[in-house]
């Protein structure tokens, strides 16, 4: 063999040996950091159609939407190896079957100790590295279309009070007030790449201070390169990674809207929101009938049907029947149920606002306010 097949056949050898002997970690799945997924998998079973988990992986960050409730937590990653810790939710109720689907995600997250990336595909293992979660990829473009946000900070420090400044997200477009003038232009959204262009504002003048904060938001606009979404707010970021902006999701305003007050305590317990049903059920214009034999409470809209059998703590409505170990019956005469499962079956809808404990009910038009715990 000549001198030269055995140099190649040697150097060969040496890095299989390399590899043979590289540290498991230093060879196996990639960190996560940066990818946003949508669980596929739970313990084996695929998720329902009506059932979607998001998870995304900032830094040293993770953020996801349940099937109802907004979620974060901090994750440690190193090679193959993967654990979670501080996992924290907001506390909305929702129907039964998904908060159930719920609970068990984020048990079974704190449960993860490995996972590994391969075929477009993430899967976490727990200790004995069974296969528990498995998620596809995600779009990791944030859904900014419809948002509606109030700045907080601009470059790090706060706004004057009287400076109202707004940015508006429609399909292709932004919009909004710059302290003293209305602004409009276009936007490019891809990742967490974000680029504003062609912002113009109309001409009007204001107190200087104001004209001040106008010009200091518009050039953070036009130097944004980047964002950041999360827990309710969003940051923009420039070329060279400082936040520019720091802005809320607005609150809709609510002086115009009904107050619903239903003469007893709304209620928080299997992780969501319990509420008497007839004051509930008659503000969305259903009538409520009282069956004493089977002490069974049925709410009836237009052909819309939702009955709570205290009995045996069943409840059904909106083709789905469910059972709690809530006590449903109180001993004043009251029947609890759940408010998401009542007003959807009715045909309504619960509007939450952001960071708050004011609940928006929606059916037909007609909106009121209900106050959460």
């Amino acid at each position: 063999m000549h001198t030269t097949q055995w140099l190649l056949l040697l150097t060969v050898t040496i890095l299989l040996i390399c590899v043979i002997a590289m540290p498991a970690a230093a060879r196996q799945a990639p960190s996560p950091a940066g990818s946003a997924w949508e669980l596929e998998y739970l313990n084996g079973e695929p998720l329902p159609e009506d059932a979607e988990v998001t998870l995304r992986f900032n830094e040293d960050r993770i953020v996801g939407e349940g099937p109802v409730n907004r979620y974060f937590g901090a994750y440690e990653v190193d090679g193959e190896a993967l654990t979670f810790s501080e996992i924290v939710s907001t506390r909305i109720g929702g129907p039964p079957h998904l908060m159930e689907i719920e609970t068990a995600y984020f048990d079974t997250l704190r449960d993860i100790r490995a996972h590994r990336i391969a075929d477009e595909t993430l899967q976490m293992l727990d200790d004995a590295h069974a296969p528990r979660l498995t998620f596809r990829p995600a779009d990791p473009t944030p859904d900014l279309v419809g948002t509606e946000w109030e700045l907080k900070l601009l470059d790090g420090e706060r706004p004057p009070e009287d400076a109202e400044v707004t940015l508006h997200f429609n399909d292709d477009r932004v919009s909004g007030r710059a302290a003293v003038n209305q602004y409009s232009g276009s936007y490019q959204v891809d990742g967490e790449a974000l680029i504003f262009s062609e912002i113009v504002r109309t001409e009007m003048a204001g107190p200087q201070h104001l004209m001040e904060v106008e010009e200091a938001f518009t050039e953070a606009l036009q130097e944004t390169r980047s964002l950041r979404v999360m827990e309710g707010r969003l940051e923009l970021i420039d070329q060279a990674g400082e936040t520019r902006a720091l802005l809320g999701l607005a609150r809709e305003d609510m002086t115009d809207y009904e107050i619903i007050d239903p003469e007893a305590p709304v209620d928080l317990a299997e992780h969501q929101l319990w509420v008497p049903m007839r004051p509930i059920a008659e503000w969305l214009g259903a009538k409520v009938e009282w069956d004493s034999e089977t002490r069974t409470a049925t709410a009836v809209r237009e052909g819309k049907e939702f009955s709570a059998d205290t009995r045996n703590n069943v409840g059904r409505g909106g083709g789905i029947e469910w059972s709690t170990n809530y006590s449903m019956l109180r001993p004043s005469g009251l029947v609890y149920v759940p408010l998401d499962a009542l007003v959807h079956s009715l045909g309504g809808r619960v509007i939450r606002q952001p960071d708050d404990h004011v609940l928006i009910l929606e059916i037909e038009g007609r909106r009121g306010t209900l106050t959460a715990p």
